[in-house]
């Protein structure tokens, strides 16, 4: 995009500033680094759970399988309160992890997927990733999925930002030709082209870790809270709606004998 122009390539002045083109490509590659990952990571996490990331974040309450203890209400929480419904699962098995109620919000728990094994196909995956109120259009479902990744991706595309850029930019100033009293001036090739791809491989190794540990964790924490609840009878193995994130994609009909065990091996 900077080869052959007439126009000076600049650090800072219009219409060719290499400041604005990083900043916004930070804020594009961050999105959309989220956006693929939810699909590529998520659909794997689906076929096969993968490793378990959220014993390293926080160590599970013992399973209650014969309490009477009522459940208190939950918290209400920032973001993943926002589109949640009533009886959703993470509300009603809050007192697991009540002292990470930031964490689950910018998790998005309620909107784990249960893994599948051997039954997982790409159709379900996708129902279970974008459809979460089955009374709205497919529309709406997407709009809010998009709101829901777009929030997050950019809290963290922020954080990078205010790290990355400047750095960025203190570089470039130092390799650039002064022009004026407050700008830099640099050739149309190779330096842009060079620099455009280090700052994007750069970004990459930040924020495409951070996306895939968010969404296998969400995964992990929204399971476990699953299991837990059908295994201690907050629960009911009957109630589709208990689990909001999984509406669509048949993930409560499995057989009551085995949820205990899957609910001890999800906290083990």
């Amino acid at each position: 995009m900077y080869h052959s122009r007439v126009d000076l390539i600049t650090l800072w002045a219009f219409p060719h500033t290499i400041s604005g083109d990083c900043a916004l490509s930070l804020f594009i590659q961050v999105g959309l680094t989220w956006a693929s990952e939810e699909i590529l990571i998520g659909f794997d996490d689906y076929k096969r759970p993968v490793f378990r990331l959220n014993k390293w974040i926080t160590k599970p309450s013992p399973l209650k399988t014969e309490s009477n203890e009522e459940i208190p209400p939950p918290k209400k929480r920032f973001i993943v309160d926002y589109f949640e419904s009533e009886d959703n699962v993470v509300a009603k098995q809050n007192t697991l992890y009540h002292k990470h109620n930031w964490l689950f919000g910018y998790l998005e728990v309620n909107r784990g997927i249960i893994p599948k094994g051997k039954e997982a196909t790409l159709k379900g995956f996708l129902t279970s990733q974008f459809i979460h109120d089955s009374t709205q259009s497919k529309f709406m479902n997407f709009i809010e999925w998009f709101v829901q990744k777009f929030i997050r991706s950019m809290i963290l595309a922020i954080a990078m930002f205010i790290v990355i850029w400047p750095v960025t930019m203190g570089i470039l100033a130092g390799i650039g030709h002064k022009v004026g009293s407050h700008d830099y001036y640099f050739n149309d090739y190779p330096l842009p082209q060079v620099m455009k791809l280090i700052y994007a491989v750069v970004i990459a190794f930040v924020c495409t870790p951070v996306a895939i540990i968010v969404i296998v964790l969400r995964n992990q924490f929204h399971e476990e809270l699953y299991y837990e609840g059908l295994a201690n009878g907050t629960l009911q193995q009957d109630q589709e709606v208990c689990s909001t994130g999984n509406r669509s994609s048949g993930s409560t009909d499995q057989d009551i004998s085995t949820t205990k065990q899957q609910s001890q091996e999800a906290v083990a």
